[in-house]
C-alpha cells in the first residue's frame, strides 16, 4: 500500500486513504477496526471551479508503542509522539507529545499514559487473562465479576463508615492549606467523618473554627516535643480512624509511625513544590517517610520528579478549584474601596496572588510594571499577599509610580481582589500547580506565568495564556501589554482557562481522586 510500518504492529480493518504513502506507523503500533487515516483536505472541492488542480495534502505520523482505538480519525498534518493511546471514535489533528491519553472530537489530551498505567492496574475491572484459553478465559471473568458484586458491597460500607485523620502543619495563607480546607468543605458535604489536626498554632483559615469536624492543635512546648507523638496517639485512640493522610513534612513525620502501629493505611501529602534540595529538611523528611507510606502524592508531576518518590507509589492529584468561591463577590467598587483605590473604569489592573519571599519573583513583576509605566500605560498592579521581601520591593518603585503599585498584605477570600484584575500574573522560580492560577482561570482571567513545570501543567501557552522566561521581567511586560493591546483574544484566553478548570481541575474530581485511593488502599489492606 505504501504505508511505513515499524516492527511489531498489529493493523485491523483501517483505511489509508489515497495517499498511503504518507502514513508512518512506529514499532509496535496498534491500528484497531475502522480507523481512518485521512492524508488530504476534502474541503477544496467548493474552489475547483475557480482553482481546479487545488490539492491540499498532509503527512501522518504515529510514533512507536501506540495504540488507536476504534473509528479513530486521524486528520492530515499530524504527529503523535511514543507511548500514546489515541480513545475510541477521537478526531486528530496536530501534534501530541509522548505519553499522552487522547480523546474527543476534537481530540485533546485527558491524562498521561503513566497516569493512566497506574489507573489500569489499580482498576476494579483488571482481569489477567491475556494467555489463558478460551474456557479458561471465561471462568476468570465470570468468577470476577462474582467477586466484584462483592467488593462493591464493601466499597459501599466503606463511603458511608469511613472515618479520615488529616494532619497537617499548620493553616497559614498558603496553597497546600487552602486546597487542604477546600478538600475538607467538600468531605463535608459529602458526610463524611473527619478529624484535622494540626502541629502548629498558626491560623489563617478562621472559617476552620466554625466547621462541623473534630479540629485538634497540637501545641509543641520546644521545636522537637516528643508528647505530640503521645497527643496524636489519644486522637487515634478515640476516632479511631480508616485511613491517615498528612499534608506537610513534620505532618508524615509524626503520623506515619502511629499509622503504622495502629496498623492503619496512610497517604504521605507532603509534596506541594517543585524542588526538594539534597540533604535538605523535605529530602530528609521524604526519605524516612516514603518508604512506608501506601501512597505519596503530589499535586503535579514535577513534584513526583523533584522528590524522586516511587512510581509505583506517586500519584498525582492535581489542585481542585471549587467552584461556590465564585459567588457572593463583592463588587468592583466595594473591593477598590477597601484598598483605598480610585481609579477610571477604563485602567487596567494587573495583579499577583502570592506570599511575598524567595520563592516568588515578585522583583521581575514590579519591573515589569516599571517598564510598562515608562511607555505611558494607564496599569495599576495588585500584590495581594505579605511577606519578608515586602520592605525590598517597596523600594524598588520610585516616588513617581508609587501609586500605581497596591499592597494589599494578607487577606482571607482573595476571590474579591482576583476578580478585580484584568490579568494574573505569577512570576516565580518554581512551582507545582498553582492556586493562584486556578484562581485567575477560574474568574476567566488571561494568565501570564514564569516558563517553570508546574505551570506548564496548568497553562496552556498561547491559548489560555503566555508564558515567559525566568528572571525576564522585559517580555513578561511586553506579554502584559499585548494583552491589555488586545482585549478580545485576552477575553478568549480567560474563558478557555476556566473551561480547563472546570474539566481538569475541579474540587469535585481532586475529591474523587482522593477518595478512590482511599478506597483503594482500604480494600487492598
Amino acid at each position: 500500500m505504501g504505508v511505513e510500518v515499524g516492527r511489531n504492529c498489529l493493523i485491523f480493518n483501517a483505511d489509508f486513504s489515497t495517499e498511503p504513502f504518507l502514513v508512518q506507523l512506529g514499532n509496535h503500533v496498534t491500528v484497531s477496526h475502522g480507523v481512518k487515516f485521512i492524508t488530504h483536505d476534502g474541503g477544496v472541492w467548493i474552489f475547483r471551479e475557480e482553482h481546479p488542480e487545488l490539492d491540499i495534502f498532509g503527512a501522518i505520523k504515529i510514533g512507536d508503542n501506540t495504540c488507536i482505538g476504534m473509528n479513530a480519525i486521524i486528520l492530515p498534518n499530524t504527529e503523535v509522539g511514543e507511548n500514546c493511546i489515541i480513545g475510541a471514535g477521537a478526531v486528530v489533528k496536530g501534534r501530541f507529545s509522548d505519553n499522552s491519553l487522547i480523546f474527543g472530537n476534537p481530540a485533546k489530551v485527558i491524562l498521561s499514559t503513566t497516569l493512566q498505567k497506574k489507573l489500569y492496574l489499580m482498576s476494579p475491572n483488571r482481569i489477567d487473562t491475556k494467555n489463558l484459553g478460551y474456557k479458561s478465559k471465561r471462568n476468570a471473568i465470570i468468577e470476577h465479576y462474582k467477586s466484584r458484586n462483592r467488593r462493591d458491597y464493601r466499597t459501599k460500607r466503606l463511603q458511608s463508615e469511613m472515618r479520615i485523620l488529616l494532619v497537617a502543619d499548620n493553616l497559614v495563607a498558603g496553597g497546600r492549606e487552602r486546597r487542604l480546607m477546600e478538600f475538607v468543605k467538600y468531605l463535608i458535604e459529602l458526610k463524611y467523618k473527619i478529624s484535622l489536626v494540626i502541629l502548629k498554632d498558626s491560623i489563617h483559615y478562621q472559617e476552620i473554627l466554625n466547621l462541623p469536624i473534630n479540629f485538634y492543635v497540637l501545641r509543641r512546648k520546644i521545636k522537637k516535643d516528643p508528647t505530640v507523638f503521645f497527643q496524636l496517639f489519644r486522637i487515634f485512640k478515640d476516632f479511631k480512624p480508616d485511613v491517615v493522610h498528612s499534608w506537610g513534612g513534620m505532618a508524615s513525620i509524626y503520623s506515619l509511625p502511629l499509622s503504622k502501629m495502629c496498623k492503619k493505611p496512610f497517604v504521605n501529602g507532603m509534596i506541594s513544590n517543585s524542588h526538594c534540595n539534597f540533604l535538605s529538611k523535605l529530602w530528609f523528611r521524604s526519605r524516612l517517610t516514603f518508604p512506608f507510606s501506601d501512597v505519596v502524592v503530589s499535586n503535579s508531576h514535577i513534584g513526583l520528579k523533584a522528590y524522586k518518590a516511587n512510581h509505583n507509589k506517586g500519584m498525582v492529584v492535581p489542585n481542585g478549584f471549587n467552584f461556590s468561591r465564585l459567588n457572593d463577590v463583592p463588587e468592583k467598587r466595594d473591593v477598590l474601596a477597601e484598598i483605598n483605590l480610585e481609579i477610571p473604569n477604563s485602567s487596567i489592573l494587573v495583579g499577583m496572588v502570592a506570599a511575598i519571599d524567595n520563592r516568588k519573583d515578585f522583583a521581575c513583576f514590579v519591573l515589569a510594571g516599571l517598564e510598562l509605566m515608562k511607555k505611558g500605560k494607564d496599569v495599576y498592579f495588585i500584590i495581594v499577599g505579605d511577606g519578608p521581601d515586602r520592605r525590598m520591593l517597596e523600594s524598588m518603585i520610585s516616588a513617581t509610580y508609587a501609586d500605581r503599585f497596591v499592597f494589599t498584605g494578607r487577606k482571607e477570600g482573595v476571590e474579591r481582589f482576583v476578580k478585580l484584575f484584568d490579568i494574573g500574573v505569577l512570576a516565580t522560580f518554581g512551582e507545582g500547580i498553582s492556586n493562584s492560577i486556578m484562581e485567575y482561570m477560574a474568574f476567566e482571567k488571561p494568565v501570564v506565568a514564569t516558563d517553570v513545570p508546574g505551570n506548564r501543567e496548568i497553562v496552556d501557552d498561547g491559548v489560555t495564556g503566555f508564558l515567559v522566561p525566568v528572571r525576564d521581567y522585559v517580555v513578561l511586560a511586553n506579554k502584559i501589554e499585548y494583552l491589555i493591546d488586545h482585549p478580545l483574544e485576552a477575553k478568549e484566553f480567560g474563558k478557555r482557562g476556566k473551561k480547563i478548570i472546570q474539566d481538569k481541575f475541579s474540587i469535585e474530581k481532586m475529591t474523587n481522586q482522593y477518595l478512590g485511593i482511599y478506597e483503594e488502599i482500604l480494600l487492598r489492606n
